[in-house]
């Protein structure tokens, strides 16, 4: 092998080396934060009740006017009473059937 080649291989040896220590080191960090996530949504799970609204069984039991709440996806929405329609925050305020369940969220309040 050429003293060039060499150096090249050294060089990039050195890098890839480099690399998979940052990688550890970033993994690592994730972890550490989807573990912080975790603890942190069990204590949101145990402090604050959840209030499910069945749309099924009483339809009349509907969110007050644009106040954002969650349905039964998991997706943030608002009932317009001005339409009477429900619209998808997480998809560019589009337009969606009515869902068959939301509840009250308070981290979602403006």
């Amino acid at each position: 092998m050429s003293d060039n080649y060499r150096e090249l291989y050294n060089i990039e040896k050195h890098r890839s080396a480099g690399l998979r220590g940052e990688n550890t080191r970033l993994r690592k960090t994730n972890a550490a934060l989807q573990e912080n996530l975790n603890q942190l949504n069990k204590l949101l799970a145990s402090s604050i009740p959840v209030i499910w609204h069945d749309l099924t069984k009483n339809p009349d039991d509907l969110p007050e006017f644009d106040k954002r709440v969650l349905d039964e996806r998991g997706h943030k929405v608002y009932w317009s009473s001005w339409d009477n329609i429900w619209y998808d925050i997480d998809e560019n305020d589009d337009k969606i059937d009515q869902p068959s369940h939301w509840c009250e969220a308070p981290y979602l309040k403006n």
